[in-house]
C-alpha cells in the first residue's frame, strides 16, 4: 500500500511538470491551430519507438507467460486512443487557462470512472461514495469561477479531458485484469507467470507501440514545426510523460485504478504549488501571476477536489 502512494505521488508530480512543459510548447505556438496535435503526434511517435525497442526485449525474456494480445489488444488500443484524445484536448484546454487551473478540474474524472464502472463492469457504490462525487462537482464549480469564468471552450476542454482519461484507465484495469487471469491459467498448470512489475511494463510498451503507429500515420497532417522544437519541448514532454505512464500503470496495479486516482488527484495541488512558484520567479509566460485571494481560491478547490476523491473512496475494499 505505502508503495503505491509513493508510486502515485511521483506519478503527479511528473505529470503536473508535462502540463507545464506541454503548456510552453502549446504557447509558443498559439497562432496556430494545430499545435496540440502537432505536440501528441510528435512525441507518441518518440514513445512509440522507444517502447518498440524496449518491448521485445521483455517477451523474448518471458516466452509464453505474456497472454495472447487477443485477449487484451482490445482494451490496449482504447486506452491509448483514449489518452491522446486526452492530451489533445488537455493542450487545447491549456490554450484557455492555466495548467494551475485545469489540472485540479480533472478530479472529475472520478465520476466518469464510476459510470464506466457501473455500466461495464457492475461497479456499486455507496452513500459516501456518492458524496464525495458530489464535494468534487462542488468543487470543479468553484474552481471554475476562480479568477474569472473558465469560459465555454475551457469547460468543454476540461469534459472531454477528463472523460477521455478516465476511458484511459479504465482500459488500463480491463488489461490488467487479463494479465491477472492469465497469470491465474499459468499457476494452474504449475508454471511461472510474469512478475508484476514486468506485466505492467509489456502493456505500457504495448500500449504506447499503438501510440506510436497513430502518430506515424498522423505525423504527414500534423504540418511543419521548427526542428529545434525537437529537443526543447517534443523529447522533455515525451521523457516526463512516459515515465508519469509508468509509475501510474504502477500505481493502478498495486492500489487499484479508483484508489490510484486518489493519489493521481494531488496533482492539482502539485500544479497550483508549481504555477504559483513560476509567476513569483516571473514565469509568465506559462503561468500568470495571481491575486492572493484567487490564488487562495484555487488552493481551496484543489484541497476540496483532493477530499472528494478520498470521501469517494472511503467506504471501498
Amino acid at each position: 500500500m505505502h508503495s503505491g502512494i509513493a508510486i502515485g505521488l511521483l506519478a503527479a508530480i511528473l505529470q503536473s511538470v508535462s502540463y507545464l512543459v506541454s503548456a510552453a510548447f502549446v504557447r509558443a505556438h498559439a497562432d496556430r491551430s494545430g499545435a496540440a496535435t502537432a505536440l501528441v503526434a510528435r512525441s507518441y511517435l518518440v514513445m512509440g519507438a522507444f517502447s518498440a525497442l524496449a518491448l521485445p526485449l521483455v517477451c523474448l525474456g518471458h516466452p509464453g507467460r505474456v497472454p495472447p494480445f487477443a485477449l487484451w489488444g482490445g482494451a490496449a488500443a482504447g486506452a491509448i486512443v483514449s489518452n491522446m484524445v486526452a492530451q489533445a484536448a488537455m493542450f487545447f484546454t491549456l490554450k484557455a487557462a492555466d495548467a494551475s487551473r485545469v489540472s485540479p478540474l480533472l478530479g472529475v474524472k472520478i465520476l466518469f470512472l464510476a459510470l464506466l464502472g457501473i455500466v461495464f463492469a457492475g461497479d456499486r457504490y455507496g452513500a459516501w461514495q456518492w458524496g464525495g462525487i458530489v464535494l468534487a462537482l462542488v468543487s470543479a464549480l468553484l474552481l471554475s469561477r476562480s479568477g474569472g469564468r473558465l469560459g465555454a471552450a475551457g469547460a468543454a476542454g476540461v469534459a472531454v479531458t477528463a472523460l477521455a482519461y478516465a476511458g484511459s484507465d479504465f482500459c488500463i484495469r480491463l488489461q490488467q485484469q487479463a494479465f491477472h487471469e492469465f497469470a491465474g491459467t499459468l499457476i494452474a498448470r504449475g508454471e511461472t507467470p510474469l512478475p508484476v512489475i514486468t506485466a505492467n511494463l509489456v502493456i505500457l510498451w504495448a500500449d504506447y507501440v499503438l501510440g506510436g503507429l497513430a502518430a506515424l500515420a498522423a505525423l504527414p497532417f500534423t504540418g511543419r514545426y521548427p526542428a529545434r522544437d525537437w529537443p526543447r519541448h517534443v523529447l522533455p514532454y515525451a521523457a516526463v510523460w512516459l515515465g508519469a505512464m509508468t509509475l501510474l500503470y504502477l500505481s493502478f496495479e498495486l492500489l487499484g485504478v479508483v484508489h490510484g486516482t486518489i493519489v493521481q488527484s494531488t496533482r492539482g495541488l502539485i500544479s497550483i504549488g508549481f504555477g504559483y512558484a513560476l509567476a513569483r520567479l516571473g514565469g509568465s509566460a506559462l503561468e500568470r501571476r495571481l491575486p492572493p485571494d484567487v490564488f487562495l481560491g484555487r488552493l481551496l478547490a484543489g484541497a476540496l477536489m483532493f477530499a472528494a476523491i478520498v470521501v469517494f473512496t472511503r467506504a471501498a475494499p
